[in-house]
């Protein structure tokens, strides 16, 4: 005779030891290793960004000096015969130069001489210059001084009386004027000396 229901409880015990025994495989055996995965590299980049150097602005070196001082002008220069003397035949002159002004000026190198008589009359600008000048910037009062020789070997009655010297100062074109009584003479071409500028 069929029994449902005993064959209901069998299949149930069946079923049950199915799914114990499956249930059983799934503890004790490892599960199906996966496809081992391939990692992705990313290509490794060769562009660099560019290296800036920040640099500061170059300083410009000046290359420019102080201005040099102008030339001594005859208006700013107070000339005045400091002494007079003789010897050897030779008359010699020394002359002051005082910068008046209130600047510095530059006055290195000789004055231009010029005799003129008692009457005002040029007599000579012939003068000949000895020894090496120098450069000399003249301070406000300061004072050079230079000689002026003359050559009396040569004179004789009918040699000229010498009235007063024009002098012009170094790169300059105007002159300053001291006059003399003294009764010297002026004896000719070649014969008026004139030494450099130095500081006293």
């Amino acid at each position: 005779m069929y029994h449902p229901a005993r064959t209901t409880r069998r299949c149930t015990r069946i079923g049950a030891a199915a799914a114990a025994i499956a249930l059983g495989g799934c503890g004790t055996h490892h599960s199906a290793a996966s496809a081992p995965t391939t990692p992705t590299t990313q290509p490794a980049s060769t562009a660099t960004s560019p290296t800036t150097t920040a640099t500061s602005p170059l300083t410009p070196t000046s290359t420019v000096a102080s201005n040099p001082a102008s030339p001594c002008p005859s208006s700013h220069l107070r000339v005045l015969l400091a002494n007079e003397s003789g010897a050897g035949g030779s008359d010699y002159f020394t002359f002051n130069a005082t910068n008046d002004a209130n600047t510095t000026c530059a006055i290195g190198g000789y004055f231009g001489v010029s005799l003129y008589d008692p009457s005002g009359n040029l007599l000579s600008s012939d003068d000949n210059r000895y020894d090496t000048p120098t450069s000399i910037e003249l301070a406000p009062a300061a004072t050079v001084t230079f000689q002026v020789e003359l050559d009396q070997a040569l004179c004789n009655a009918t040699s000229p009386h010498i009235g007063a010297f024009h002098l012009i100062p170094p790169n300059d074109t105007t002159f300053n004027q001291v006059t003399t009584n003294a009764g010297y003479l002026y004896c000719g071409p070649g014969t008026i000396g004139v030494s450099p500028d130095s500081p006293t």
